[in-house]
This record gives C-alpha cells, structure tokens and sequence, in this order.
C-alpha cells in the first residue's frame, strides 16, 4: 500500500497540534511533568482535546499571559535578589545548625534555670551580708572601715557571679 503524502496544509495542522506533553515540552523548553502541573494549579491553563492533542499556540499565548513561568528567559533583578536572599538564608540556617551540632548554643530553659538558681544564690547571699553580719562589723566603725567592708561584701558577691558564669559555660 502506498503513502499518502501530507498536504502542507496537514503539516501546518499537525504544527499547531501535539500528541503529548513531551512534545510540548520540546517545543517550549519545559519538563514534560510540569505542563500537568501547570494544568492542575491554573485554571486558565490549556487543556488537550478530547483525542489528547495538545494546542501549541494557546500554550504560547498562555505563557506570553504567565511571564513568571517562562524559564528560556533570563530571570529579572527582583527574581535574581530573591534567589540571592534565599540562598542566604539557607547558608544561616546551616551555619546556625553547625554550630548547635558543636554545642555553640544553650538550650534557653537550662539557662533560665541556671540563672534563676543563681540570681536566688546572690540576692540570698547580700541579704545575710546587707542585714545579719555587716551591721554589727561597722557599727562604731570610721567610714574608711566600713569602706572597706562593702569592699569585701562586692568582691565575694563578683566572685559569685563569675562562678556562677563559669558554672554555666561548663555545663552548656
């Protein structure tokens, strides 16, 4: 049997519809998957035939419509600044998780507690010095005495603090 030759009026037929979207995504450029994606998150999307043919020109005028989907172009300033902030913070994110992983960061309960058990130590600490031992020491003392005094109650109270601190950094 012989073949028919195709009219050039066939081949223009056959130009302006495809098959598949594999063809499609021949034509245009696009992952043959992502024209079923498009389909099912727009609306306006072209949809094939009955038989499953697909129309190369409503999917150019679709993507003349949809400019952000359009890939063969190259992506605007605003486009190329969020892929640029987005990629910092990826790079935070993975910086940030690096240093948890070296033990850079304190869990922010273990730290209130730690500070809350110390904060109660001090303050316990200057009222026994401020009400109980220090009045009966500088009672009758000269001011050069009891000077020296408050001296002693500030450096063991500082002492206190940079335990405590210590404290803190060995457990974290």
């Amino acid at each position: 049997m012989a073949r028919r030759k195709r009219s050039p009026l066939s081949k223009l037929a056959a130009a302006l519809w495809v098959s598949s979207d594999q063809r499609l995504s021949k034509i245009f450029g696009h992952h043959r998957m992502s024209f079923s994606r498009w389909r099912k998150e727009h609306d306006d999307a072209p949809r094939p035939r009955d038989n499953g043919d697909h129309s190369v020109e409503a999917w150019r005028k679709w993507f003349a419509a949809h400019p952000e989907i359009q890939s063969d172009e190259p992506p605007s300033a605003q486009k190329l600044a969020l892929q640029i902030e987005t990629l910092r913070e990826q790079l935070d994110r993975i910086r940030f998780d690096n240093q948890v992983r070296k033990g850079k960061f304190m869990l922010t309960d273990h730290i209130t507690r730690m500070l809350s058990e110390l904060s109660t130590l001090l303050n316990s600490t200057l009222r026994t010095k401020l009400e109980d031992e220090l009045p009966p020491i500088l009672a009758g003392m000269p001011a050069a005495g009891i000077r020296i005094e408050m001296k002693k109650v500030h450096d063991e109270i500082c002492r206190m603090m940079q335990e405590g601190s210590a404290k803190l950094e060995a457990q974290g």
